[in-house]
């Protein structure tokens, strides 16, 4: 309890949300969904709306308690049931004011040109999530990897609150609830396209 671990793009140059935030792996493990499903998210400043299959929340406004516009991941990709499955892959495919779509796929089944130099996505199926363009919203991204114990989102869930929550973390070395709260990347590769 108490991990918030995240895979993320944020969009620079602003106050945050104003060049937008792609959650591509996001859950904390106290949730119910934490052992089987990753949650993506878009946050974005006021005006982008997402009206795909299977949303959480249609409205990707930030300024909406942090919410933004989520969706759940396939079972397997996040937590217990990701690791009991020797983990898998995310891509992400953001074509800036196109399209922003997200695919996992279990250790077994990743395609091989994933892992490769040159990537096609037009062979891996379908995604798990193809969100609408939202024009603008998305620019200058960077990625982000982390792993916040506590925090807003996992220590509010927390039992007893974010309060309780610090006093659980004062020996996260030797409590072995922590000890499967790490990532264990085997790569991370960016690729972007020739321009036509």
């Amino acid at each position: 309890m108490a991990v918030w671990p995240a895979i993320w793009l944020v969009g620079t140059g602003h106050t945050w949300p104003e060049n937008g935030e792609i959650d591509i792996i996001e859950e904390v493990n106290s949730t119910p969904s934490a052992n089987n499903s990753n949650q993506s998210t878009l946050h974005t400043r006021k005006g982008c709306v997402q009206n795909v299959p299977h949303i959480l929340h249609p409205d990707c406004n930030a300024n909406n308690a942090f919410t933004g516009c989520g969706i759940m991941g396939p079972e397997g990709s996040f937590g217990h049931g990701f690791n009991q499955n020797g983990g898998g892959a995310y891509a992400c495919e953001w074509i800036y004011d196109q399209t922003i779509k997200i695919w996992f796929w279990k250790r077994a089944d990743i395609p091989a040109n994933v892992l490769g130099d040159s990537p096609d996505p037009n062979t891996w199926g379908t995604p798990y999530v193809s969100f609408n363009p939202c024009p603008g919203y998305f620019k200058d991204m960077e990625m982000v990897v982390n792993t916040t114990l506590c925090g807003d989102w996992a220590g509010n869930v927390f039992p007893g609150g974010l309060e309780k929550c610090g006093g659980y973390l004062w020996d996260t070395k030797n409590n072995p609830k922590f000890r499967d709260a790490y990532f264990l990347i085997r790569s991370v590769r960016i690729f972007t396209q020739k321009p036509t």
